[in-house]
């Protein structure tokens, strides 16, 4: 008995489904892998560690108990300039690096599913993009970045806290309670790490980045937040918080 010949050309063709299996697609789909990043606190060149008295400016000494701030958001840079987002929002909250074994290991953050190839660098907005700023905890799951560190006078999140303890009559006498709170649009940034990537899906990379905590009270040239001239500001006063806000982009250095 003959085959009927459109039985003989579905055959064929479920043969040609079947060999290419992507339904005739014979684009190779692009490796994926993971990818760390790594966040070291510091203060100057040693580990910060919360609840432990460290030697500032002008015969002070500062305690740490909080250092927190936004990163929003996380990208790398493809060679054509374009970003690959791997998260909108991170909180780098180092509250709880209470030893040095702790702050030397650091937070990480993990990424999966991230595209292998080359990349020419990594980009991190420091604090909240006005977008982001504009949402409230209500829109997010608890546990969320954004969930919490909400101003409601403000209508806006606080982008970084620092909060601590100075001795600022030099005679080891913790005096000054420290609270310094910041976040508006008008302060967030961009900071861009230009190297040169090569993400290979048998391996997972990973990158080490420090926070320094030093770089956000003392500038290079020697201008110090004067804990004896203030002690806390919930971003009322621009000599602190502009201060804050344009030292915060250079804490975060990539490290080789």
């Amino acid at each position: 008995m003959k085959t009927p010949l459109y039985l003989l050309l579905l055959v064929l063709a479920g043969l040609g489904w079947a060999c290419t299996g992507n339904g005739g697609n014979d684009d190779p789909q692009p490796e994926v892998t993971n990818l760390e990043m790594r966040f070291r606190p510091v203060y100057g060149e040693e580990p910060l560690v919360m609840f432990q008295s460290m030697d500032y400016e002008a015969g002070m000494d500062v305690l740490i108990q909080l250092f927190q701030l936004y990163v929003a958001p996380v990208s790398l840079i493809r060679p054509d300039g374009s970003e690959l987002v791997l998260s909108e929002v991170a909180l780098l909250d180092f509250r709880d690096f209470l030893d040095p074994a702790t702050a030397q290991a650091g937070l990480t953050l993990s990424f999966e599913g991230v595209p292998a190839g080359t990349y020419s660098g990594i980009r991190l907005g420091v604090g909240l993009p006005p977008e982001l700023n504009a949402t409230s905890p209500a829109q997010y799951e608890p546990g969320h970045p954004l969930s919490d560190n909400y101003w409601t006078a403000a209508t806006g999140y606080i982008f970084s806290k620092v909060e601590g303890i100075a001795d600022t009559t030099g005679t080891g006498n913790l005096n000054a309670p420290l609270t310094f709170h910041t976040g508006s649009d008008d302060i967030y940034q961009t900071v861009t790490f230009d190297r040169l990537l090569e993400v290979d899906a048998q391996n997972l990379r990973r990158l080490d980045f420090t926070v320094d905590l030093r770089k956000v009270l003392v500038q290079e040239g020697g201008d110090y937040l004067n804990f004896r001239a203030y002690t806390i500001d919930h971003h009322t006063n621009p000599e602190v918080y502009e201060f804050i806000g344009a030292n915060l982009p250079t804490c975060i250095e990539l490290q080789p």
